[in-house]
């Protein structure tokens, strides 16, 4: 299994238009009888809490690193739909992934956990005087760093390619976590720095971002019998949600970004390029 789609239904007080049987959205066009089915390899619904989605779903995945091999979980889709708060939350996947690979080490003299958090930063486009366009800018900053310096929207991180590694992200710092205390430490860090970021976009003003992107990697490292280290990672990224569009046409973000499925595709592959070697 290389890839597998779950779909996550969010709780609504509004009149429902989709009814889940089994694996299957069925959409239902209101004062009508029209039906459209979309199957889905697994659907959890809104009674469905993020610890129980993480044990019946995504807690394989801990095994999957402690047995060397890499792998990543992405939250994708519109805004407001719980993305943040299934990641990041209180019982989120972050520290769920967290613990339990920590506990899996626990005693493996030969092993040891690392972490990193990046977030990317879409800030206001900029006129281009070239070509007339407008071209969006894109900050990475390091969610490690202490609370509240967060980084400043004139620098950022660099994406670097080396010859051999590939891509990775020059100045992210990577700490080792040495207890439980020490993880609970740095992933709340983390977090407050992500909430800070998210807090800054919300109030707007000069140099707020337009969206926030965060990405959690945990790394173990392995030496076998011959001195050689064996790498594996597990990715939790959080991509900030694209604004629905309206009837005539695409909603305008602040700065006169057009949003919308398209243009979050823009965003999208941009923080993506550099995943697999960060």
């Amino acid at each position: 299994e290389k890839m597998r789609v779950i779909v996550r239904c969010k709780p609504t007080t509004k009149e429902r238009l989709i009814q889940l049987e089994k694996n299957e959205f069925i959409l239902q066009r209101p004062k009508s009888n029209l039906r459209k089915n979309y199957p889905f390899e697994r659907v959890v619904s809104e009674t469905e809490s993020t610890p129980e989605l993480y044990k019946n779903h995504l807690q394989d995945l801990v095994d999957h690193i402690l047995r060397g091999r890499s792998s990543s979980v992405i939250a994708f889709g519109a805004g407001g739909t719980g993305k943040s708060y299934t990641t990041r939350g209180v019982d989120g996947l972050v520290r769920s992934f967290g613990r339990d690979i920590f506990k899996g080490l626990r005693g493996d003299t030969n092993s040891m956990l690392s972490l990193s958090v990046l977030m990317s930063a879409i800030t206001a486009p900029v006129q281009s005087n070239m070509t007339g366009r407008q071209i969006t800018h894109e900050v990475l900053l390091d969610g490690l760093l202490p609370a509240g310096d967060v980084g400043d929207y004139r620098g950022g991180l660099h994406v670097r390619e080396h010859p051999s590694k590939g891509f990775f992200v020059e100045g992210l710092n990577e700490v080792v976590i040495n207890s439980e205390e020490e993880l609970e430490k740095f992933i709340d860090s983390a977090l407050h720095n992500c909430n800070a970021e998210d807090e800054r976009r919300t109030a707007g003003g000069n140099g707020a971002p337009l969206k926030v992107h965060c990405l959690f990697s945990f790394k173990v490292r392995r030496r076998d019998g011959s001195g050689m280290v064996d790498t594996a990672e597990l990715q939790v990224v959080d991509l900030a949600g694209y604004a629905r569009e309206k009837k005539g046409g695409a909603q305008i973000a602040r700065g006169g970004e057009k949003s919308g499925p398209l243009g979050e595709d823009i965003v999208l592959k941009a923080f993506l390029r550099i995943m697999s070697r960060c």
